[in-house]
């Protein structure tokens, strides 16, 4: 596989930025707290309710099971759209002097 070759002189180079993955994660870990949040909301509304809805806590555990795993399954959907990046910071040179100034590193492009 063939790429183009590009050298950069060490001393203009800060930082490289890695891909590293997406925002999966914390779009669940987001989402299912918002889930669970809206299956409390709702139960504590229902609770409160003048009404002759009896509440219980048993049967109203699947909403929040529900809400939970849905709210995490969406926010990972959606934080799958979204990459993730890690700045990483090239190696110093040892030594001092002009020939510091001298290295330079080497990518490859390919495409």
């Amino acid at each position: 596989m063939a790429g183009d070759y590009v050298t950069i002189p060490r001393i203009d180079m800060r930082t490289l930025d890695r891909y590293a993955g997406t925002k999966a994660r914390t779009g669940a870990t987001i989402g299912a707290c918002l889930g669970l949040v809206s299956a409390l909301t709702t139960y504590a509304v229902l609770e409160k309710a003048d009404s002759d809805f009896d509440v219980d806590e048993a049967a109203f555990m699947p909403v929040f099971l529900g809400f939970t795993l849905g709210g995490g399954l969406v926010g990972m959907i959606f934080g799958s759209a979204f990459a993730s990046w890690e700045q990483v910071y090239p190696p110093k040179p040892i030594g001092f002097g002009p020939e510091e100034a001298k290295t330079s590193v080497t990518f490859v492009f390919r495409f």
